[in-house]
């Protein structure tokens, strides 16, 4: 085990530029396990479940994390699947393998699947226009409009800058069309096929595209829906499987979390999970463990069932693990999945972030070996590094190193609350902010109220409220905090001009007073 190289961490620390996707991509991989090519594979056993159930309950306590399900997948068949912890803080229901979780951007090869079925059904290509199957459909630039095809959208290298703060903050009552006309204002920020670059509008672009394509007319969320919902879901029983909140909530469900100021998790406004069911095709769906399980089996089977059922042609089914836009040394992405060689085999897997859940989704082709680890955390980094590690030990042998990330997630829990220290939330020593009480709009993310309540200060943004604190930096930049999750710690700066500016990276948010 080593630490990523320095050429590595360039990239790392470039990872604001390239849309901040490495929280979702490299997410649970903060260490690199021992090469595996000529490792022994051992078959999963009892006694291997009972190591795994050891040690997760004290990885979740060090790590903050309310409550985890796992499914391990081998041999053509689930070898383990079991629930820890609680489906949410203050609350004693437990996880259970059948509790449903936000899967985030760990929908998107589920996604791709289903544009992989409608190719092998001939009813479009991988080169099919988006304009073509979407009315109306426009970016900034007409020439990438006329150029970008259905593969496009799924790559993540089009050079489409990420955008997600605009659908977080302004969500309520948006349809998937009015999502898709925001795009006509999009251009890319670097050139078309030169890097990777994370966008999940174009990923929603595309499978709604591509649901078009199953469901000529109707609403677009009506058309994806039927579309996974035929050609995934029900053909892989995935029956605990549903793309939105009201469907998934019928059932057992945990509920979101962000960890809080003092690096300690807290629940979230569930409504805030809504954010993402206008760009659905990117990570809208709740699923399981034993559900997620059955999509593993059909990747290892190479687009068969465990029974011998060919679902999807090895053909198609392949050409989305095809190495695309390079994200680092060993790192690909192909057609919403992560393609690595990093040791010494090859690893596919997506990642997934909500504001208040993460997933790990990875197969071993070569090695005949597939996990999914849900949590209801979000950016819970270290735990999925650790369950990782800890699996890769049990099965491969490899060096012990799941512990030592335990530690570190100690560790970072001390760091964060020692930068935190910095922020002021001693409403004495705030009354600056009086002077910036009142009502501010961004045209892209809505409206920002700034109000005194009791002494203390708060923000006011369309979905939801957050408490602030404060620092002036020996400069004389004055910065605003929210100190209240879903999005502890974001900064907003006050201008010369007394606006409110938000840094996402890419993109920059002004605020002006009203």
């Amino acid at each position: 085990m080593t630490l990523f190289k320095t050429k590595d961490l360039r990239y790392l620390q470039n990872g604001e530029r390239f849309g901040g996707a490495f929280g979702k991509i490299f997410g649970s991989i903060l260490l690199k396990v021992a090469n595996l090519d000529n490792c022994e594979v051992r078959s999963w056993t009892e006694e291997h479940s009972r190591q795994l159930k050891a040690f997760v309950p004290s990885a979740m306590t060090a790590t903050q994390v309310p409550g985890v399900s796992i499914a391990v997948v081998q041999g053509g068949r689930m070898v383990y699947a079991e629930g820890f912890g609680v489906r949410s803080f203050g609350d004693a229901a437990p996880v259970t393998p059948l509790t449903r979780f936000m899967m985030g951007s760990a929908m998107k090869p589920l996604t791709t699947l289903m544009m992989a079925r409608l190719v092998d059904q001939k009813k479009l290509s991988w080169s099919t226009p988006v304009a073509e199957l979407l009315e109306d459909f426009s970016l900034a630039d007409q020439e990438i409009t006329k150029r970008l095809e259905l593969r496009h959208t799924v790559s993540n290298s089009t050079g489409m800058p990420k955008r997600d703060a605009e659908f977080v903050f302004r969500h309520s009552g948006i349809s998937a069309q009015a999502r898709l006309a925001q795009m006509k204002t999009m251009r890319p920020t670097t050139g078309f096929g030169q890097t990777f670059q994370y966008s999940n509008y174009l990923v929603a672009a595309g499978g709604y595209a591509a649901a078009r394509a199953f469901s000529p007319d109707g609403r677009l969320e009506d058309a994806f829906k039927n579309a996974m919902t035929e050609l995934v879901f029900t053909p892989l029983g995935m029956n605990d499987t549903f793309l939105y909140q009201d469907d998934a909530l019928q059932g057992e469900a945990a509920l979101p979390h962000a960890i809080d100021l003092e690096g300690c998790a807290r629940a979230i406004p569930l409504h805030l999970e809504r954010a993402c069911e206008s760009v659905a095709p990117a990570g809208t769906a709740w699923s399981t463990a034993p559900d997620l399980a059955r999509y593993l089996l059909l990747e290892l089977g190479r687009g068969c069932m465990p029974g011998g059922l060919r679902l999807i042609s090895e053909e198609t089914l392949l050409e989305r693990r095809k190495k695309g836009a390079r994200i680092a040394e060993n790192f690909f992405y192909g057609l919403g999945l992560v393609i690595s060689e990093e040791c010494g085999t090859q690893v596919v897997y997506h990642n997934g972030n909500t504001l208040g859940f993460s997933t790990d989704l990875y197969f071993l082709p070569e090695k005949d070996l597939g996990f999914v680890v849900l949590t209801n955390l979000r950016a819970a980094t270290y735990l999925l590094t650790a369950i990782r590690q800890k699996i890769f030990e049990i099965v491969f042998g490899a060096e012990p190193k799941a512990e030592e990330t335990v530690q570190a997630a100690l560790k970072k829990r001390a760091w964060t609350a020692k930068v935190n220290s910095w922020v002021t939330t001693d409403p004495e020593s705030m009354t600056w902010i009086d002077t910036l009480l009142g009502t501010y709009r961004s045209e892209e993310l809505g409206s920002a109220l700034i109000i005194k309540q009791e002494g203390h200060y708060w923000v006011q943004f369309d979905e939801w409220t957050s408490a602030l604190g404060s620092e002036i930096s020996p400069d004389g930049v004055r910065l605003l905090y929210q100190t209240t999750p879903p999005w502890c710690g974001k900064k907003i700066l006050i201008s010369g001009s007394g606006e409110l500016v938000m840094d996402f990276g890419q993109c920059k948010y002004v605020f002006r007073r009203q």
